[in-house]
């Protein structure tokens, strides 16, 4: 995940899907929405959630439905 540059995120009933430059696709689960804004706010979002949201919360890798 620290490798790849973030494409794309959305939230979604308390989950943050996150796409990867890679064509991965991770869903973080239980993610407060508050949280959520903090990333969509920070001046890098791929940084807030490196620190933030990658380490502290479940996760799954999932399959890109585009």
């Amino acid at each position: 995940i620290s490798t790849c540059s973030i494409t794309d995120y959305k939230f979604v009933d308390g989950r943050l899907i996150i796409d990867f430059s890679n064509g991965s696709v991770y869903e973080f689960i239980s993610v407060p929405k508050a949280t959520f804004q903090k990333m969509v706010n920070a001046d890098s979002p791929a940084r807030f959630a490196k620190r933030h949201i990658f380490t502290a919360f479940p996760w799954r890798k999932t399959i890109n439905q585009e």
